[in-house]
């Protein structure tokens, strides 16, 4: 190893991965950045995962495998945490992995104590980027950028979170912003570059009973501890989604396990000076967890489930700049799926914009339109004469009529 570099320790939590955890690991060793300690964490494995877990670290000496007695994915994370002897922390699942350069490029901002990329969801060998709404201007492109970020200075919205007061703002919106945007910051573990010397100030208090979203347990935990914040647009994690993903997984305890999420923050969040937004969020959140295990988890009847919005002309609209027009539920429900798939948004414009902006949402007034360039307006309304009315009103503006996009909304559950 290379001295004058520090130590990232990647873990591994190891549950019967066998047919993903070569794959895993293989992605690891392959690191541009090799000053690594990884730590594979089989959790009591019935099938050939132990056994190849041990054949790699014969094969490499900075792989360790401890092997325990079934505890669960975040007993299993502990394990590996307590036995880390790096500065830095990965955590990476047995069957997804990451590109070759990753930590490298996580390390190029290891002053900060967080930093948070997005990533891509694997569909049988199809990637979808997931970007993480708060990245924004963080993601380094130019040398301006990359100096601003190297000393350290506030990029807000969304960029990054320089020091303790910055760091406020970040949590006013980390979980369930103003405008509305469902879990602003991506809160899994596995996209992110972790200090262990704040993950040990708090991780054996941990709740390891908690059964869902144990991920945002532990990263708004962390949060709360943290000075200072990068969010970045790049993406190199691979979460790769299957038959035996989690989830796909249908259980009657959802409800109870929600809860027992909801009784862990709520307490935690108390002895923050954020607190009324913290527990605004928080409650946001967890209604939106409740509708989404609703519909996915606790395998319903399709005519109970929640309805959502289907965001239509996706294909067409990809990497091009788009106006939304509509700000009830259908475009709130357009707006978020959006955000969530990275798509270049210049204005989110309604009539009603003075109503709309009263309740804290970035809504503007369709005269916004004649300074902003774009590629198209998507219409997010339900009936077909108001949606003519309002293409009408456009083309007597001056707004080409093959900009204009709309469809009749469609449910998903």
């Amino acid at each position: 190893m290379d001295q004058s570099k520090d130590v990232v320790t990647v873990i591994v939590p190891v549950y019967n991965a066998q047919l993903y955890i070569s794959d895993c690991i293989e992605s690891i060793l392959r690191q541009t950045y090799q000053n690594l300690e990884i730590i594979l964490v089989d959790d009591g494995s019935s099938d050939q995962s132990k056994d190849l877990c041990n054949h790699y670290s014969r094969m490499d000496s900075r792989i360790r495998v401890i092997h325990q007695v079934n505890q669960g994915v975040a007993a299993a994370r502990n394990m590996g945490i307590r036995n880390a002897s790096g500065t830095y922390a990965v955590f990476v699942d047995a069957d997804d992995y990451i590109d070759p350069d990753s930590v490298e490029y996580l390390m190029q901002y290891q002053h900060f104590d967080l930093v948070s990329c997005s990533f891509y969801k694997n569909f049988d060998e199809t990637d979808e980027k997931i970007v993480d709404v708060m990245a924004g201007c963080a993601y380094a492109d130019t040398d301006e950028k990359k100096q601003q970020l190297q000393h350290g200075s506030s990029l807000i919205p969304g960029c990054a979170y320089a020091d303790v007061q910055h760091m406020s703002e970040l949590k006013k919106k980390m979980m369930y912003s103003s405008d509305q945007v469902f879990n602003d910051l991506l809160a899994s573990m596995c996209n992110k570059l972790f200090r262990l010397d704040i993950i040990r100030s708090f991780y054996e208090d941990l709740n390891t009973d908690i059964a869902y979203e144990e991920d945002a347990a532990f990263v708004y935990t962390y949060i709360l501890k943290c000075s200072s914040a990068v969010i970045c647009e790049r993406a190199y994690y691979h979460y790769r989604i299957h038959k035996d993903s989690a989830v796909h997984s249908n259980y009657r305890y959802f409800l109870k396990n929600v809860n027992d999420l909801y009784i862990y923050l709520e307490t935690l969040f108390q002895n923050d000076a954020e607190y009324e937004s913290l527990l605004y969020q928080l409650q946001r959140w967890i209604v939106e967890l409740s509708l989404y295990g609703l519909n996915e988890k606790m395998n319903f009847m399709e005519q109970v489930k929640v309805p959502s919005y289907a965001l239509p002309f996706e294909e067409q609209i990809r990497n091009k700049d788009v106006i939304l027009y509509g700000a009830g539920k259908i475009g709130r429900d357009y707006y978020r799926s959006m955000c969530r798939k990275g798509m270049r948004i210049r204005a989110w414009v309604d009539k009603s914009f003075a109503e709309r902006s009263g309740n804290d949402l970035p809504i503007e007034s369709p005269e916004r339109l004649s300074a902003v360039d774009y590629d198209y307006i998507l219409l997010a309304v339900k009936e077909e004469k108001m949606s003519q009315g309002i293409q009408r009103d456009l083309v007597k503006k001056g707004v080409e009529e093959s900009k204009i996009l709309w469809k009749v909304p469609s449910l998903f559950f």
